[in-house]
């Protein structure tokens, strides 16, 4: 037994691993070996007596708990992994193994703890270095696979697949991991990759797979791998995506062919020259021989001719200077010169580039582009002249000229016919707006036109009313156009007084009116006699029945019916005759033909049938009713005259709407809704030659005194006034007709027209 405990304490001390005997209740120690002295930092003196807690053996006191509670039910704690403190503070990791057993007759621990810091310490640096690799793998920009071969090269399975790969091959991790490549990626073995895993996987020599075309069903581009094997045997495939690379040198060299396809294509020159004093060129697109006639064969490195000596002799100097001050400053040139072509032409060109500097600031190149500008410049010469002949124009013509802007009205020019006109002088009307000087009668006229403009793009003959300085109010046909000055929208208006010629037209109007009164008065005598006539008869039979009261009570209602007759053939002819003037408004043209029925009976006489067809709708128009009875008038004495014989005489009206093909057939006519009024007879008609001539002022086929020649072009008047236009088709023995469009009035057109 004696010798059983020597030996017990022989292997005890000599033992390598720290070992100890401890108290079960208190843990005090009894006796530890050298192992155990050197792991806790203290001599053996003084650990023998003393707790583990005194020593402050344990970093973490629970997990001594731990280790006694387990020991009590266990009887033993096993490969347990703890923190024991050495004396100078530092922990160690320890393996602690721990058993109950008899010792002088008492239960100890017997404990024995192997310091596993060192091996915890390169645990925890291959952790990291596993961490950092598998970071590495995952953040890389270049796609990561790892496989298992299956059995000989029949397959590959994917172990790994990092982030990389998931945005090469547009799949996620989940949908890899675990299937082969074949499965995965059904296109390896065309695109080569199956074979070269093959082949590194028996050889195990390292494989570069240069940039190759994969496809399946689902994705395709270029890739290029690298694979190697791992000592473990598995299969790495390193590779990145090449397709926007190769997409880009492919659209890059397409956008080169672009590029010198553009260049051999421009109406110009793009050139590289040097700043010496011949302008060497270095390079030179092929437009040098359209501008030139030089090839650029013959330019390039002054092989036949030198730039310097293309330019105009005159102009070399002038564009040395030029280019020059630009590049002093380091900035763009544009020069404008002339050359002599290989055909001693002249042209002009506009050479428009820049300085290229090396990085220490010398001046390596010009390049640039020239450009014939040779019929710009003749068109801007050209347009030099029209503008000065339009200056002249604008400044001679008598008529009221000017340039205002389309916002307000600001006054740019005017000529001196309308500073003449309108009595104001050139300080007074320039710098300020029309609505200032208050020449416009209405300001609400301007507004008007210039809506005018800007719906219809122009304003042709609008007849308005100036005031000028004077107060003195002129008649005035305006005309006008929009026009751009720089950047500012303006109107060119175009005015001729007409004030004159108004009142010669309203004293022509009423001339005529007054020769068809007089024509009116010698057609009706007849009728006036006829009912002087039937009053005298009436009288003497009155006076004859004296005592008979119910015959001459009869006699004298028949002088009053014929009174009556007499009466309103006369207040229509007093009406007719009366001078009004003329104001547009809406008036229904049935009305009108209406209400000179019994007036147009006599005028066309018992020989004439007269036939009205007149629309079942009102026929608003606007315009002046007075005049439109004149118009009716003068037609219809002029059918009268044609029909000598007699014969019919017939007026209509309806609505119609007047398409644009339609319009086309008419002059000054547009697509709209009309009213059209046709009047016609069946009378003497006229040949051609007469047709184009019967709107004409003084024209006229009757004899002297029987018409001045005025009434259809009075007729014709009126009716473009209102806004209508009126043609004739007549052919000799076949009658006449008159077609008359007038614009359909809709409510709001009279207040549009007078705002």
């Amino acid at each position: 037994m004696k010798e059983n405990k020597d030996l017990f304490f022989q292997c005890f001390n000599l033992n390598p691993i720290p070992a100890a005997i401890t108290t079960i209740d208190d843990g005090v120690i009894v006796d530890v070996n050298d192992a155990f002295c050197e792991l806790s930092g203290h001599r053996r003196e003084g650990l023998l007596g003393r707790t583990v807690m005194d020593i402050r053996l344990w970093v973490d006191t629970a997990q001594r708990e731990s280790v006694l509670q387990e020991g009590r039910q266990k009887g033993v704690v096993k490969n347990r992994e703890v923190l024991l403190r050495h004396a100078n503070g530092e922990a160690h990791h320890c393996l602690l193994f721990t058993k109950v057993f008899e010792y002088d007759g008492k239960p100890h621990h017997l404990s024995m703890a192997i310091d596993i810091s060192e091996r915890k310490r390169s645990e925890d640096e291959l952790g990291y270095a596993e961490a950092r690799y598998r970071a590495m793998v995952e953040n890389t920009l270049s796609g990561v696979a790892i496989f298992r071969a299956l059995g000989d090269c029949e397959d590959f399975e994917y172990l790994e697949f990092n982030k990389a790969a998931e945005r090469i091959d547009l799949v996620s991790r989940e949908e890899v991991v675990g299937k082969t490549l074949l499965e995965a990626f059904p296109g390896s073995r065309e695109s080569g990759l199956y074979q070269a895993l093959c082949r590194v996987w028996r050889n195990g020599i390292g494989e570069n797979l240069p940039v190759y075309y994969y496809q399946d069903d689902r994705i395709s581009g270029w890739r290029e791998s690298f694979v190697y094997r791992l000592p473990s045997g598995e299969l790495v495939e390193v590779y990145s995506d090449h397709t926007a690379l190769i997409r880009m040198e492919e659209d890059l060299s397409e956008r080169n062919r672009e590029l010198y396809t553009l260049i051999s294509n421009l109406p110009g020159m793009v050139y590289r020259r040097v700043h010496d004093g011949e302008w060497t060129m270095v390079e030179v697109s092929q437009g040098s021989f359209k501008l030139t006639g030089y090839r650029r064969e013959e330019l390039v490195g002054n092989k036949k001719i030198s730039w310097g000596r293309v330019i105009h002799l005159e102009d070399r100097d002038v564009v040395f200077h030029e280019i020059h001050r630009a590049l002093e400053k380091r900035d763009h040139f544009q020069v404008v010169y002339r050359i002599r072509t290989a055909d001693d032409r002249i042209k002009w060109v506009w050479d428009h580039g820049s300085g290229v500097f090396s990085a220490e600031g010398g001046l390596q190149f010009l390049e640039g582009f020239a450009f014939d500008i040779t019929d710009h410049m003749r068109i801007q010469e050209e347009l030099r002249m029209t503008e000065e002949r339009f200056a002249k124009i604008f400044q001679a013509s008598p008529d009221w000229v000017s340039i205002t802007t389309l916002e307000d009205g600001a006054y740019i020019d005017v000529n001196d016919g309308y500073l003449k006109a309108s009595g104001y002088t050139r300080d007074e009307v320039m710098g300020h707006t029309s609505l200032e000087i208050d020449i416009w009668e209405r300001a609400s006229d301007r507004r008007r036109l210039v809506r005018k403009i800007r719906d219809q793009g122009l304003v042709r003959n609008e007849e308005v009313r100036f005031r000028t300085k004077t107060g003195n109010l002129r008649s005035v046909l305006w005309s006008a156009v929009p026009i751009t000055l720089g950047d500012r929208e303006c109107i060119l208006g175009w005015g001729r007084d007409i004030t004159e010629y108004k009142y010669l037209e309203d004293e022509l109007l009423r001339t005529q009116k007054m020769e068809a009164v007089g024509r009116l008065a010698g057609t009706i005598a007849h009728d006036f006699n006829n009912y002087l006539s039937a009053i005298d008869g009436f009288c003497e039979l009155a006076l004859l029945k004296v005592g008979n009261a119910e015959a001459i009570t009869r006699n004298i209602g028949k002088i009053r019916d014929v009174k009556v007759t007499a009466s309103s053939l006369i207040k229509q002819l007093l009406s007719f005759s009366r001078k009004q003037p003329a104001k547009p408004v809406p008036v229904d043209l049935n009305d009108v033909i209406r209400s000179m029925q019994e007036l147009l009976v006599p005028v066309m006489g018992s020989k004439i049938e007269l036939g009205l067809t007149l629309g079942t709708d009102k026929c608003l128009i606007l315009s002046d009713r007075s005049q439109l009875e004149q118009v009716i008038m003068n037609l219809s004495l002029n059918a009268r005259d044609a029909m000598p014989k007699g014969g019919c005489f017939r007026i209509s009206t309806e609505h119609v709407f007047v398409d644009e093909e339609s319009a086309g057939m008419h002059v000054d006519l547009s697509a709209g809704e009309y009213v059209r009024l046709l009047v016609s007879d069946n009378g003497m008609g006229m040949d051609k030659d007469t047709v184009s001539h019967v709107f004409d002022p003084y024209f006229t086929t009757k004899s002297l005194g029987k018409g001045s020649g005025l009434g259809l072009t009075i007729v014709y008047t009126i009716v473009r006034q209102s806004g209508g236009c009126i043609s004739l088709q007549s052919e000799p023995g076949k009658g006449s007709t008159f077609t008359i469009f007038l614009p359909v009035y809709k409510a709001g057109a009279e207040e549009k027209h007078l705002l």
